[in-house]
């Protein structure tokens, strides 16, 4: 007998084909000169199944899929848990070199998309927060902000990517 496993997955971050969400990415150097400026995409293209669960396939050769603990990218064949949902302010947990923690779960986004109840992840390392993902449930990434230090030691804005349009399924 075969389970047939769901063609959407809800969550921090909506799964089903053809969800689309454009953004538009700002950069800056530690003197406050911009140096990126662009307008992409991020769209679910396709899904499989993968040891009985359901991954979703973004551009570019992205794949994710939600689980009851939040949303997982697959990092060759390891999945790694990237935004922990549902959450408790305060919560932590490993990514990579970095420890990601829930620093608020009702922080307030306004973006060209509209105006979102995000929960807010900071990514730190070695104490200090290089960026944080305001992600709202069941829309998905709503802001992405990164900081970097200035050879003075200075803490600046680096990169800024907003929500501009989502289209969910």
């Amino acid at each position: 007998m075969t389970t047939e496993l769901p063609t959407k997955l809800d969550g921090i971050i909506p799964l089903a084909r053809g969800n689309l969400w454009v953004r538009s990415t700002s950069g800056w150097d530690s003197a406050g000169h911009p140096t990126v400026g662009m307008t992409d995409s991020l769209r679910i293209v396709g899904d499989t199944v993968i040891d009985n669960e359901r991954w979703f396939l973004f551009n570019p050769h992205t794949s994710a899929t939600n689980r009851s603990t939040g949303f997982y990218l697959l990092s060759g064949i390891t999945p790694v848990q990237y935004l922990k949902y549902p959450a408790s302010t305060g919560d932590s947990y490993p990514y990579g070199a970095d420890t990601i923690t829930v620093a608020s779960l009702d922080t307030g986004i306004t973006v060209t998309a509209g105006t979102f109840s995000c929960i807010r992840y900071e990514f730190r390392n070695n104490g200090f927060v290089h960026g944080c993902i305001f992600a709202s449930p069941h829309n998905g990434m709503v802001r992405m902000v990164w900081y970097s230090r200035s050879d003075g030691g200075r803490i600046y804005l680096a990169q800024k990517t907003d929500l501009l349009s989502l289209h969910l399924n």
